[in-house]
């Protein structure tokens, strides 16, 4: 495959995936005083404009070089998106603390950090971080688990 063909592709799907998330987004409810800031559709439809504007151009961008693409290093992005996956899956089981730490301190190692004091900081500060912004300033619930909940975490979420 070209990486020509291979834009043209990427931009066609990631399209797809936009126009997809946008059609699903005019399901949700929005207030009954119809205030965009109080709509909770309207930052998903605004990523989903994005991704399908971004997506498209990518699809109808002219041809670049007509190289090969090689797939060499491909495992290691898959097997991110794996890992990805499983996070989310086990968001609801372990809760947001156990199973963001993990996912964090996973995610650097497969991108080689390899000094533990280094992965188990970062985890924890990016962790805490994202509870800041999402459960202090947003106020979007997160999930408590089982783990969050026997490491005594769940009186974070009041």
């Amino acid at each position: 495959m070209t990486l020509a063909r291979l834009e043209r592709v990427a931009g066609a799907c990631g399209a797809a995936l936009g126009l997809g998330v946008y059609l699903v987004t005019r399901s949700i409810p929005g207030p009954p005083s119809g205030g965009w800031m109080e709509d909770p559709a309207f930052w998903p439809r605004i990523l989903a404009g994005a991704i399908l504007v971004l997506s498209a151009l990518l699809a109808l961008r002219p041809g670049g070089p007509e190289r090969a693409v090689s797939f060499g290093r491909a495992e290691r992005g898959l097997l991110l998106l794996a890992i990805s996956a499983a996070y989310v899956w086990a968001l609801g089981w372990a809760g947001y603390f156990a199973a963001s730490t993990l996912w964090v301190a996973i995610v650097m190692l497969l991108a080689g950090e390899r000094r533990w004091p280094v992965i188990v900081a970062t985890s924890l500060i990016l962790t805490v971080a994202g509870y800041l912004v999402f459960w202090k300033v947003m106020v979007i619930a997160l999930p408590v688990g089982i783990i969050d909940a026997r490491l005594g975490l769940a009186s974070l979420y009041r």
